[in-house]
């Protein structure tokens, strides 16, 4: 039945692409680093431009929430401006305190967009190898090209 059920989930693979992935020396606050991060999900077409929006306004309602790690963000939310399942990769050479916050400030954003509660699930679980383990969680935080991080997706995720 989960072999059945897979086709519906979209893969890590199949979302973090040469496309999806960025590098930017700086942003001058969070929100820019945001909206750099999502950039290439509205040029593929899964998130329109109110869903930067959504996020930047969930976190100043809610507080830093998507500082998942020390140095990892993962901006996401509910919106109507998600079109499909999707992540996208930022990594800035600077990090930026989210909500003015040095305790919660984030290097690398992992922009998720996601039109269900299900679709994102498998991309979600693999991602979580990544960061659960040390080694490929460093090497994920400190990525210098789109090569590095789409080598470390291919030896997590085999």
């Amino acid at each position: 039945m989960l072999y059945l059920k897979r086709k519906w989930y979209k893969m890590i693979k199949e979302l973090i692409t040469k496309e999806t992935i960025r590098f930017a020396e700086s942003a001058e606050n969070w929100e820019e680093a945001i909206r750099i991060g999502a950039e290439p999900l509205i040029e593929i077409g899964v998130i329109g431009a109110g869903y930067i929006d959504d996020i930047i306004k969930n976190v100043k309602e809610k507080g830093p929430y998507i500082v998942i790690y020390p140095g990892l963000a993962l901006p996401h939310a509910r919106s109507e401006h998600a079109y499909a399942t999707g992540l996208s990769y930022l990594r800035l050479n600077e990090p930026v305190d989210i909500l003015d916050r040095p305790d919660r400030s984030a290097q690398v954003f992992i922009t998720l967009s996601a039109t269900d509660n299900t679709t994102h699930l498998e991309a979600m679980r693999e991602l979580a190898k990544i960061l659960v383990n040390k080694e490929y969680l460093e090497r994920f935080l400190n990525a210098q090209n789109v090569e590095d991080v789409l080598s470390i997706i291919d030896e997590t995720i085999s």
